[in-house]
């Protein structure tokens, strides 16, 4: 080991003096480091053989023989980067170590808490979809396992949970339900099958009523303020009290199916009713002279209307 040893200090010395030299034949692409390595292992072979040479040529053999290898230069970049990988890797872990060693136990106990406050919050919004449509689906059950039974069946509150979503009722079958004091406000009925349902002070204001069966439907009290009753079948329907401002219809043959008890019963249809322009989906205010007719013939009473609406709007 000592034999090794000595000849290694003596090649370590005469290292500076040919390294200018041989830095001329060396190829940049072979890292220094391991030409140094390989020359030393040339020197301490030749020194046990006895073979004559120089530093100069114990460099030059380690660089051709890198050459000719090149599989030993990828092998010893391949294990250098691996060796700094670990080392990062090792002081990465020691500063997260002191970190977390530095931290309160309560302070890490607070950060673990407001991390699984926002993942909650993540897969809640991330959820509230799925759970609409889930909710829908539960509602829309309620509302057609009850068709044409006389009790609400929960479908009220059905009913106002899809309106709520923005689900349009087109074509619901609630015939004979019983619906007091239901809030629609806004929804959209087209075609809804409500021939005899109780809709007692219902809120219907601005409701798409279009092509909807209404025959017999008690609206006693029920605001219609705006409602869309185009080309609705209002046969027998309790009107009494009901609030018809603003009311649209398809023509004013549409408004003249309102028979005179209709109208008589029934508050401020002298109001901004509407009726459909032709060809168009606009609507425009009916001819005054129809409204100053039906007056004459069906007035209401203005007075008890007003005191009625005045109460029922204030709350």
């Amino acid at each position: 080991m000592s034999y090794f040893w000595v000849n290694g200090l003596v090649f370590y010395q005469h290292k500076n003096e040919t390294k200018k030299m041989a830095q001329e034949s060396e190829p940049n692409e072979i890292p220094h480091q391991l030409i140094e390595k390989t020359a030393l292992k040339i020197y301490q072979r030749r020194l046990k053989k006895g073979i004559e040479g120089n530093e100069l040529s114990d460099w030059n053999q380690a660089i051709e023989d890198l050459r000719n290898h090149p599989s030993k230069v990828i092998f010893w970049r391949g294990k250098q980067w691996a060796i700094s990988g670990i080392f990062w890797t090792e002081r990465r872990l020691e500063y997260l170590v002191a970190l977390l060693q530095r931290m309160a136990f309560f302070e890490l106990l607070d950060f673990v808490q407001k991390m699984t406050i926002i993942v909650a919050m993540v897969v809640f919004f991330a959820e509230a979809k799925k759970r609409q449509k889930e909710t829908n689906y539960q509602a829309w059950e309620v509302i057609n396992s009850a068709v044409e039974q006389k009790h609400s069946g929960g479908r009220k509150d059905a009913l106002e949970d899809l309106n709520k979503n923005g689900v349009f009722l087109d074509g619901v079958n609630l015939k004979n339900a019983i619906l007091r004091d239901v809030n629609l406000k806004g929804a959209v009925l087209w075609e809804a099958n409500l021939e005899g349902a109780n809709l007692s002070k219902a809120n219907l204001k601005n409701t798409v009523l279009r092509d909807a069966n209404l025959k017999g439907a008690v609206l006693w009290e029920a605001n219609l303020e705006g409602t869309n009753l185009s080309k609705a079948n209002l046969e027998g329907a309790t009107l009494v009290d009901a609030n018809l401002k603003g009311v649209k219809f398809e023509d004013e043959q549409d408004f003249n199916q309102l028979t005179k008890a209709q109208l008589q019963t029934s508050c401020f249809w002298d109001r901004k009713i509407q009726v459909r322009y032709k060809g168009t989906n606009k609507y425009i205010p009916i001819n005054p002279d129809i409204i100053e007719k039906a007056m004459k013939e069906s007035p209401y009473d203005e007075t008890a209307c007003k005191k009625i609406w005045d109460k029922r709007l204030k709350k």
